[in-house]
């Protein structure tokens, strides 16, 4: 009989719900019945409580922390007063050939294209 993807994936894990535990129960119980007398081995199983007193029992690794010295903090530097600038509007007017000169001489300067800054300037 074929079954579909999806049941297989259901029934094997039905299989495996059921039998996880089983299999589990086998292999943690206790062999001390079927040990052979002669062997002098026995299994002996601790109470939790035992387990737990041992654990407590048990010091903590130690740990070396370094106490490295805190740097002072610095004092806060007052921030900078603005500067005020002054800046002088002539009173008379210059010449559009004149702006034009001014305008080249600083874009020959900064090696930028003079027309594109007249272009700007207008």
């Amino acid at each position: 009989m074929r079954l579909p993807r999806r049941a297989r994936g259901l029934v094997l894990g039905l299989i495996t719900l059921v039998a996880g535990p089983v299999v589990a129960v086998a292999f943690t119980t206790s062999t001390q019945g079927n040990l052979p007398a002669s062997s002098g081995a026995s299994a002996v199983r601790a109470p939790l409580g035992a387990i737990d007193r041992v654990a407590r029992d048990v010091p903590e690794p130690l740990v070396l922390r370094a106490r490295l010295p805190i740097p002072p903090t610095p004092a806060p530097t007052p921030a900078p007063k603005p500067v005020q600038r002054r800046v002088s509007i002539p009173s008379h007017s210059y010449s559009n050939n004149a702006v034009v000169a001014v305008i080249d001489a600083a874009a020959a300067r900064w090696g930028v294209s003079g027309s594109w800054m007249v272009n700007i300037a207008r």
